[in-house]
């Protein structure tokens, strides 16, 4: 086997990327003719009477369809988890990698193979990290910063990075957890440190932080839905002009403002267009959505302020925010 068909340390060989990418298309292409059977099946069966003999089998080709379904993805899982990137020296991994926790490898930023022989060495300065370089004859020591940099502040062929699988290189903007279970929202920038930056997050005494340079050290993974939803129940807290744009942003949710009213207000108030009423009070319905009262015992879903800006919608079918 030629050396371009050998990667480093970690990584699946070429032939098994091919493998993978041509059996993916050759299930794809079966997915789709299964659809399309579906649909004649479905078809027919709508020009006649239905029967327990035709449903099965829609049913049964609906069954198949998802079993090659995931296949696919199982297939396009185990290339991405195989898949090596170089991503920033982050310390807290750089050590997982040493001890053999997680996938990857230690090199420097032109490729060479690295090794870490001490993570705290005595020093007068802040070059307590020293590495061996593999120089194919022989291995180089060189000491290095906490985020890997030989020299601080510039970059060296020298400094160290990390392979890690290509799921592991996460993007601007998602939402991660750290190594002790914070959640977070990643800014993919260089930390001081080796670490992770932050648009905002929430430490573990649940103080709220925007734009931290260096919130963890170690990420475990992307967050579940209820680690997301505490980031989200965070920024709905903070009156702060980031929390409304962060929540857009990054989890396409629109904060409106809230409306208070007073008894005998003007009001706005729509169940098919907009009308003119004065304000009562609030109720809410037995579904637990809040209703809103008008003076005559009419109640509805939707008030605003009746004001030179809503004015126009009066008699309108139109959304208050256009």
């Amino acid at each position: 086997m030629g050396n371009e068909m050998l990667q480093c340390q970690g990584q699946s060989q070429p032939i098994d990327k091919m493998l993978n990418e041509e059996f993916s298309r050759y299930l794809e292409k079966h997915i789709e003719a299964l659809e399309e059977r579906k649909k004649e099946v479905r078809k027919i069966t709508s020009e006649l009477i239905t029967t327990n003999y035709s449903k099965g089998l829609v049913d049964g080709l609906q069954f198949a369809i998802n079993l090659l379904n995931d296949s696919v993805k199982h297939l396009k899982v185990n290339d991405m988890e195989n898949k090596m990137v170089r991503v920033p020296f982050a310390v807290e991994i750089a050590k997982k990698i040493t001890n053999g926790e997680v996938n990857g490898n230690i090199v420097t930023r032109d490729g060479r193979n690295a090794r870490v022989i001490c993570w705290d060495k005595k020093s007068d300065s802040i070059y307590n990290i020293v590495a061996l370089l593999d120089e194919k004859i022989m291995e180089r020591i060189l000491t290095y910063t906490i985020n890997g940099s030989e020299a601080d502040g510039k970059d060296s062929d020298n400094d160290l990075m990390l392979e890690v699988p290509e799921y592991m290189d996460y993007c601007d903007g998602d939402v991660l957890i750290s190594g002790i279970g914070l959640p977070f929202i990643y800014r993919k920038t260089k930390g001081r440190h080796g670490c992770f930056s932050a648009y905002f997050g929430i430490d573990i005494t649940g103080n709220k932080f925007f734009d931290c340079q260096d919130f963890t050290c170690d990420v475990k993974g992307y967050a579940n839905e209820e680690q997301r939803k505490i980031l989200i129940d965070g920024l709905k807290e903070i009156k702060d002009p980031k929390s409304k744009e962060y929540l857009k942003r990054f989890f396409n949710i629109e904060v409106k403002p809230v409306c208070k009213f007073n008894p005998k207000d003007w009001v706005l108030c729509k169940s098919i267009d907009w009308c003119l009423c004065q304000f009562s009070h609030k109720t809410i319905r037995f579904d637990g959505v809040v209703m809103y009262v008008t003076v005559g015992g009419i109640a509805y879903e939707q008030c605003i302020p009746y004001n030179d800006q809503t004015a126009h919608l009066l008699g309108t079918t139109y959304n208050w925010e256009e």
